[in-house]
């Protein structure tokens, strides 16, 4: 039986900055759709495409389901991609912190929205698409389990189109709640950890090179995050990451992120 294919989409900003950006790599590798595309399992072909390191003509783009995930900067360009693809009778899941805070502006341009975190309630989606019974928004009940995770599917990014092509998350959300950041309102209030064990091993997997943490705070669990880097020191990976200024306050904590790379 031929597999429906599943194209997930990050759009750039806009156009112009496709045509410049086409001659350098992009520093930053998404790792929200890689994500996404290891939860699709094996009843989809699964394509990730990422318009801001190739240039994509969405006329020609070959799917029966695509998904889109936002950011603000990202939107219109999202929606215009969106409109596309509807147009031509392909079927449109838009998600993403824009999504979350404009549903129904969203819902203007998509067949289905994801709103907020996004794994269980994508597990629903998919099991409905393939019913036949797409419904017009998804939000999952309850925050997802970090224990157990599937490695993302970086294996869909495209080779050599990116600075830090491997991309680790270690946590989701963060502990403070300053009014100007959305991170709390879209993670949820509490702060999440993967097992450090289950992490260690998935960079231990990951090719040569340095890695990039996308948590929105390394340093917001001193303790955690101090057990997190002694287990990293023996890998020897130089890594990015970002953090609050608990790591200025801390010396033992700030001495074993250096230690760890």
């Amino acid at each position: 039986m031929k597999k429906p294919k599943l194209v997930l989409i990050h759009p750039a900003p806009d156009k112009d900055r496709l045509i410049s950006r086409r001659r350098t790599k992009s520093s930053v590798a998404q790792l929200n759709l890689p994500i996404l595309a290891a939860h699709a399992d094996d009843r989809f072909d699964v394509r990730i495409l990422d318009e801001n390191v190739e240039e994509i003509h969405f006329d020609a783009v070959d799917a029966d389901l695509v998904g889109i995930s936002l950011m603000t900067c990202t939107a219109l360009r999202g929606y215009e991609i969106a409109d596309s693809l509807r147009r031509r009778g392909v079927k449109v899941v838009l998600g993403g912190m824009h999504v979350f805070f404009l549903q129904d502006e969203a819902l203007a341009h998509a067949d289905a929205i994801v709103i907020g975190e996004a794994e269980y309630a994508w597990n629903d989606l998919l099991d409905d698409f393939l019913a036949g019974r797409l419904q017009r928004s998804y939000r999952a009940e309850k925050l997802h389990d970090l224990a157990g995770l599937p490695r993302p599917r970086l294996d869909l990014l495209k080779p050599g189109a990116y600075s830090f092509p491997n991309v680790v998350e270690t946590s989701r959300g963060c502990p403070n709640r300053c009014n100007y950041c959305a991170v709390t309102e879209f993670w949820g209030s509490k702060f999440r950890f993967r097992p450090v064990e289950e992490v260690i091993d998935e960079i231990k997997a990951l090719p040569p090179g340095d890695l990039l943490f996308i948590d929105d705070n390394m340093f917001g669990h001193s303790e955690r995050s101090k057990e997190f880097f002694r287990a990293l020191i023996p890998l020897k990976r130089r890594w990015v990451g970002q953090g609050d200024l608990r790591l200025a306050r801390d010396k033992e904590l700030l001495d074993l992120a250096a230690r760890s790379g």
